[in-house]
């Protein structure tokens, strides 16, 4: 895929949530580079800071922590193609206590962080952006609190499958397990339930 059709995949996804004129497309696009992340690579790790504002084309990343007795606990997936970050810690430059790897092989955009600075002064869609990218943040992490709280384990299996553009057969059990908060018994049996569903 070309830097141009990277640019063109990447403008689509930014315009269902701001619009942006041809000059706009054309001041952003200088400043965005194409990068590979391979499967199993962990493209971030905890305690850094991270310089790159991530725009992920092709393939599935996810966020994950270690707990206090050092399990691996996911914490969100990407969404393709959409941005990918520890936002907050990219905006105020602070380091990260969440690790990021690549579950498939990725295709990103990417923009250094002077790069973003620079954009904020010279483009109102890129601070409307922002501010956006901010607010679904901040909705989605109440939406997550709530999902927890009050929903069952086969309604937050079945929200995950209904977002989810990848089979979930390609994500290891045992991260949409730790995901969902769902024991990997009980999701197994969830699947089975759901994929039986699917063939009838």
């Amino acid at each position: 895929m070309t830097h141009h059709d990277l640019l063109g995949k990447m403008f689509c996804a930014v315009e269902q949530i701001t619009p942006l004129s041809e000059q706009e497309k054309e001041l952003i696009g200088k400043y965005f580079t194409p990068h590979t992340i391979k499967k199993g690579e962990i493209y971030q790790a905890e305690g850094e800071i991270p310089q790159y504002l991530n725009f992920v084309i092709d393939g599935l990343l996810r966020k994950f922590i270690y707990n206090e007795d050092g399990d691996d606990i996911t914490l969100e997936f990407s969404l393709t193609p959409g941005v990918f970050n520890s936002y907050d810690e990219f905006i105020g430059q602070k380091p990260v206590n969440e690790y990021m790897q690549a579950l498939k092989d990725c295709t990103l955009m990417r923009m250094h962080h002077r790069d973003f600075e620079v954009l904020l002064n010279k483009s109102e869609a890129v601070k409307s952006f922002t501010i956006k990218i901010m607010q679904i943040m901040i909705k989605n992490a109440q939406d997550r609190v709530y999902d927890m709280a009050y929903r069952s384990a086969a309604e937050r299996y079945q929200k995950f499958i209904e977002r989810n553009i990848f089979s979930t057969n390609a994500i290891p059990l045992m991260h949409i397990s730790t995901y969902l908060g769902i024991r990997p018994q009980s999701l197994s049996r969830l699947r089975r339930d759901f994929d039986s569903r699917k063939t009838k």
